[in-house]
């Protein structure tokens, strides 16, 4: 049962390029080969679906547990490494500013509304957002990202790269800048992408939302990759030092999740973070705090952390549904390029309402 799901799962995807990049994609292919597989075989509903769900598991559908074989990964890490601009820097915000970067390339196919705000965005001036403030969603996600790649080098014992902004080869309009990537040989996880998201709020469901899965997939395409590692890692902060001793040992809470320590320091009138060693001892904390603290005299303070949720899966590069999206990102290029020397983009920006005070 479970290789004629399979067998059924892939003629399904290919059927369906233009709906993979949906978050209910999944729930709505099991459902719908479940009923056909019922008639088909005459069995049970709730067999039937564990068969799917085994199947699809294995199967390169929207996410999988299986990565791809990878081919020729040293030479598409030396492109990597003569192409990019470093991230956050004055380059790196004008470079993509010039470009569709794949964490906004959802709005292609997303709402009037979303297409306008992309179009506005690339045809207005370079916005370079400083750093100074240090709450908000956003921040959050800055502010752990490295945790969760300390993370996620610790548990499956690698190395990752940041390579900045990248450009494709073949569409120069098109660009990513993917938190790291696999570059330890020895690693199972070898020339795999890693894209990290810290929700600030949202539940951790491991169902990629839709403008993450096309970010991944864009990204993979832009670095010639097969497969990308989607972590999603929720972080709790202690409320002090004291909370954060009496959870468990120094490295582990009492539930055995990871634990650690961030330093906040001013520098040059911007905030900078420090991170303590990851899974280190006290006597390993302690040594490091000291250098570090020499290091940057401008202290603000120390923040507590413990990992509380996290769940990563790989997502498999679609060159099919690439294709089937290729034309939308082609034509929004067109009509920025246009638009951007008539300033006809202008008449997308939201319109001011009108107060009337009686």
């Amino acid at each position: 049962m479970v290789d004629c799901a399979l067998m059924l799962i892939e003629e399904y995807v290919q059927e369906h390029l233009d709906h993979i990049h949906k978050d209910s994609f999944t729930h709505e292919m099991i459902e719908q080969l479940s009923e056909l597989l019922a008639i088909q075989l005459e069995c049970h509903t709730h067999e039937i679906q564990n068969a799917i769900k085994v199947a699809h598991s294995v199967a390169y559908g929207r996410t999988t547990l299986y990565c791809p074989i990878q081919e020729n990964i040293v030479e598409k890490l030396q492109r990597l490494e003569q192409e990019h601009y470093d991230q956050r820097s004055e380059q790196w915000y004008t470079i993509r500013h010039s470009l569709l970067t794949a964490s906004s390339i959802y709005k292609v196919i997303g709402s009037e509304a979303k297409r306008n705000e992309l179009i506005c965005n690339k045809c207005g001036p370079v916005v370079v957002h400083a750093s100074t403030h240090t709450e908000g969603p956003m921040h959050w996600g800055v502010k752990y990202e490295p945790v969760s790649i300390a993370y996620y080098c610790h548990v499956n014992q690698t190395k990752i790269q940041e390579y900045g902004c990248i450009t494709h080869p073949m569409y120069p309009f098109l660009g990513a800048s993917p938190d790291g990537i696999n570059v330890l040989e020895s690693s199972p996880c070898y020339g795999r992408m890693l894209e990290i998201k810290n929700p600030y709020s949202r539940e951790i469901t491991g169902n990629p939302k839709e403008e993450y899965w096309i970010q991944c997939q864009v990204q993979m395409e832009v670095c010639d990759l097969d497969a990308c590692d989607f972590l999603e890692t929720s972080f709790k902060e202690y409320a002090s030092i004291e909370d954060f001793n009496a959870d468990g040992t120094f490295q582990l809470t009492s539930d055995g999740k990871y634990k650690g320590i961030i330093l906040h320091f001013e520098v040059n009138g911007e905030f900078h973070y420090e991170y303590a060693p990851f899974h280190c001892t006290q006597e390993e904390y302690n040594e490091w705090e000291e250098t570090t603290m020499i290091q940057y005299p401008n202290y603000i303070k120390t923040m507590y952390w413990k990992l509380e949720d996290e769940h990563c899966t790989i997502i498999p590069r679609h060159k099919a549904w690439f294709q089937w999206f290729l034309p939308s990102i082609i034509e929004i290029h067109d009509i920025i390029q246009t638009e951007k020397q008539t300033n006809l983009w202008e008449n997308r920006l939201p319109k001011k309402k009108c107060r009337i005070t009686l």
